[in-house]
């Protein structure tokens, strides 16, 4: 009977010696020990819903720290994700849309720039030449004071001259007011936008992360 119960103890601690050897020549520097796990229930928890997709050991197998056990997939976390992925493809497509919509309003402005100026640069000269021509038909009428044309149209065409102009430089500096409060709103716009895409993407980023630490 001793003998019995000194062979069993024997072959105990020879399965234990040759285990401790092992762990130490294969396990070196490693927090790792090699052992077998007992059949006990383990929960493993997620923060999201989660299924189990495909399971990597059975019952009894030898596993080392940091080994696969299961892979999981969360349904919700996927659409989550989906999501944001949708929502930063539409703010990086409103930010294009505002870019290109901003380029023809300003087109659009700087055409009626160029018409202001091409009108009042053809008053102008339509003011000018009726100048000259007065002047001219004031030379050629000299012997006949009573022909010449007064000061008083010449110098009213003057001042017409220089109301148009004035007129002009103000209808173009309204423009320009325009431009600026144009692309004033643009920018404003503009960061808002880029802001909500940086807060979309950071989140976008932390649910991949989630989505990585599930396996």
């Amino acid at each position: 009977m001793f003998g019995k119960l000194n062979s069993f103890y024997v072959i105990i601690g020879v399965a234990f010696a040759t285990m401790l050897t092992v762990n130490t020549q294969y396990f070196k520097g490693s927090k790792a020990f090699l052992g077998v796990t007992y059949a006990k229930k383990y929960q493993i928890n997620a923060e999201k819903p989660a299924v189990i997709e495909k399971t990597h050991v059975v019952p009894g197998q030898t596993v080392a720290a940091g080994e696969l056990l299961v892979e999981m997939r969360s349904p919700l976390l996927e659409i989550e994700i989906q999501k944001l992925e949708k929502e930063v493809e539409i703010l990086n497509s409103e930010l294009l849309e505002k870019q290109k919509l901003l380029e023809s309003e300003l087109e659009l402005l700087k055409a009626e720039k160029r018409i202001i100026q091409n009108e009042t640069d053809s008053k102008i000269a339509q003011l000018e030449n009726e100048i000259s021509l007065n002047r001219n038909l004031s030379s050629q009428l000299s012997k006949n004071p009573a022909s010449i044309p007064s000061e008083d149209s010449l110098t009213s065409k003057s001042l017409a001259i220089k109301s148009t102009r004035a007129r002009g430089l103000l209808e173009l500096e309204a423009v320009d007011i325009k431009i600026r409060d144009l692309e004033q709103d643009h920018q404003f716009d503009q960061s808002q936008i880029k802001a909500n895409i940086a807060f979309a993407e950071q989140e976008l980023n932390w649910k991949r992360e989630e989505q990585q630490n599930l396996n």
